[in-house]
């Protein structure tokens, strides 16, 4: 036969089928518009239509079905599904159809006897189980299917249908059960234990499945300790039972020996949830086994981290955001550390040293000698050698966001010390080839404190028009932008006002907190009138509060009567005889005062909230 004949054939076979397919969807779509519009008949009807061109269409006899169960016209869809058994006898969909027709027909004999000859007829057909289960879930017919699970085990094996059997009692809050079945699979099927695992561990979000989840992982240990005690320490670990967590780990890790990579991770997460103690545990752990030169880099590091993370505080949000606290040209990058563990920080140092000696051209070398400059900068404020320890860093290649990192904290060091110029420079030399945006927004900063207001707003402006107003830079930019309006506008006292709050931003950026606040008293002092004031204000109160003088930051919060920032004001005094002051009821009086005085604040309802669980606590 010719080619193109046989081509052209196929083509037109295509396009009828295609046609066809057209015409079923279409039918489908219109009998479903007279459903919702409970002309019954007339759907009926189509679907009905539809059989004659498309006998085996599963869509349209499902739907039949289920407009006579919702019609509650048991009788007429028995008849119709009947009629499909005797001229289809081998489709096992209807079987299960008709069965639940006779049992909403309180014909319970008859749907039971049904099905269990189906069971029969289709026991070697997978997909018959599971819509058969499906039918037996929602009618609650627990003994039916105990008989189903008996047979679909018999042959499929022992984790058969496991999976179905504990998400349904799951839903049921039966959790014994569930937790049965899970184990089942667990135990019977290995390659869904990772999905079975996360199944449990989502159980456990209901607290009065944690008792039954310790005892049956606990009693599961005895069958396969390999796979029950590894979910027991993640359950643990998520009940934030980190000891146990980690006790059960080594007990794990005594079944498995490649069991180290798991370790890094958990040493990680132990230290991100401030367990320092325990993930130090775990460091030493992982140095106890025979590592190549890479991995005792990791551990190393690790371990160096986790000393570092018990000097530098994990950082407390404040009730509401109060501007300064998290606008990125105000935020502060100074670590306050009280009671500074000289212990820890030796212990830091020394790691990373000893890093630095043992792999000196690791893939490690950027990040160490960028930790060592945040160490540095941030704790001890010696910028010389945060610069020193930061152009190491970039001498060793670091990849990516660790890049831009290390630039945008040079630019940082360089404010510190007064390179004005210099950083401009740099920061210009480093746009054409890096991430032009996180050094755009770092220029800004750098504009702001050195350069006229004007200036500044030109350079926001520039920036502005790319970023999206959901981009919490762009949030941060326009805060700064109306900060600098109101700086550059009015008369010379004005001006004069401002330039001294700039010269306290410059100060903190020197971590010269006592020059700030004393550049900001003289403004409180001596230009009552400003209408900066309020501003200059809030900045001061939180500096104090930084500082731990609760007395002079409520002097300032409450300065805030009456102005533009009175509801941050308000919530500030109660924060600080919340947390500070332990005046839990003052704390709610004063923060009543935003639901009925300031309703309209932005911050009334996280309030709101707040104040629900304040009671709950005083309770």
């Amino acid at each position: 036969m010719n080619k193109t004949l046989i081509v052209m054939m196929i083509y037109s076979i295509s396009s009828l089928y295609a046609v066809d397919q057209l015409s079923i969807n279409s039918s489908i779509k219109t009998a479903k518009m007279f459903e919702k519009k409970n002309e019954v008949k007339s759907a009926i009807s189509i679907y009905k239509g539809l059989l004659v061109k498309d006998p085996l269409n599963k869509i349209a006899i499902r739907n039949i079905k289920s407009i006579y169960k919702k019609q509650k016209l048991y009788s007429d869809g028995i008849s119709f599904i009947k009629a499909r058994i005797n001229e289809y006898p081998n489709d096992y969909d209807n079987y299960i159809y008709l069965g639940e027709l006779y049992y909403l027909n309180e014909q319970g004999v008859e749907a039971l006897s049904l099905w269990r000859s189906s069971i029969e007829k289709f026991k070697k057909q997978r997909p018959f189980y599971r819509l058969m289960l499906s039918t037996y879930f929602h009618l609650i017919l627990d003994n039916e299917i105990k008989f189903l699970l008996n047979v679909g085990r018999d042959q499929f094996g022992k984790s058969f249908l496991s999976y179905e059997l504990g998400t349904y009692y799951q839903s049921r809050s039966e959790f014994d059960k569930a937790m049965d079945q899970f184990l089942i699979n667990l135990l019977n099927d290995p390659h869904q234990n990772n999905f079975i695992e996360r199944r449990v561990l989502m159980m456990s979000d209901d607290e009065t499945s944690h008792s039954i989840i310790e005892e049956k992982l606990i009693d599961a240990e005895k069958k396969d300790p390999k796979i029950a005690l590894k979910i027991l320490s993640e359950f643990y670990f998520k009940q934030q039972k980190y000891q146990e967590s980690y006790d059960t780990k080594l007990k794990w890790s005594s079944y498995n020996e490649n069991s180290i990579n798991s370790w890094f991770k958990f040493a990680e997460q132990l230290r991100e949830e401030q367990q320092s103690e325990l993930s130090i545990n775990a460091y030493n752990y992982i140095l106890t086994h025979k590592l190549h030169g890479n991995l005792i880099g990791k551990a190393l590091y690790g371990l160096a981290k986790t000393f570092e993370s018990q000097i530098i505080p994990y950082e407390k949000t404040n009730l509401i955001p109060y501007f300064f606290d998290n606008n990125i040209f105000f935020h502060n990058p100074f670590i306050e550390v009280p009671e500074f563990s000289n212990e820890n920080l030796k212990l830091s140092l020394k790691l990373y040293d000893s890093l630095l000696v043992t792999l000196p051209n690791s893939h490690l070398s950027s990040e160490v000698y960028f930790n060592l400059g945040e160490i540095q900068y941030r704790i001890l404020n010696d910028f010389d050698q945060s610069l020193n320890f930061l152009n190491k860093a970039l001498q060793h290649n670091p990849k990516g966001k660790l890049k831009i990192k290390i630039f945008e904290r040079i630019a940082d060091v360089m404010i510190s010390k007064g390179l004005s110029d210099e950083v401009i420079a740099f920061l210009d030399r480093k746009l054409s080839f890096q991430d032009s945006h996180r050094l755009n927004m770092k220029r800004i900063l750098v504009y702001f404190l050195y350069e006229p207001p004007k200036v500044t707003l030109s350079k926001i402006n520039d920036l502005i028009l790319g970023l999206s107003p959901l981009n919490q830079d762009f949030n941060d930019l326009m805060e700064l932008k109306n900060i600098l309006i109101q700086g550059s506008k009015g008369d010379s006292t004005n001006i004069n006002v401002f330039n001294k709050f700039i010269k306290s931003e410059q100060y903190l950026r020197q971590q010269k907190v006592a020059s700030a606040i004393s550049e900001l008293n003289y403004i409180d002092k001596e230009y009552p009138d400003s209408p900066l004031l309020p501003l200059i204000n809030l900045r001061a109160s939180l500096l104090y509060y930084r500082l731990g003088k609760f007395e002079q930051s409520l002097k300032f919060a409450k300065s805030l009567e009456n102005s533009v920032y009175a509801d941050r004001g308000i919530i500030l005094t109660g924060q600080i005889y919340e947390f500070k002051l332990k005046n839990f009821i003052e704390a709610e009086s004063q923060y009543l005062r935003i639901i009925n005085e300031h309703p309209s604040s932005v911050f009334s309802e996280p309030i709101r909230f707040h104040i629900r669980k304040l009671e709950q606590k005083n309770l």
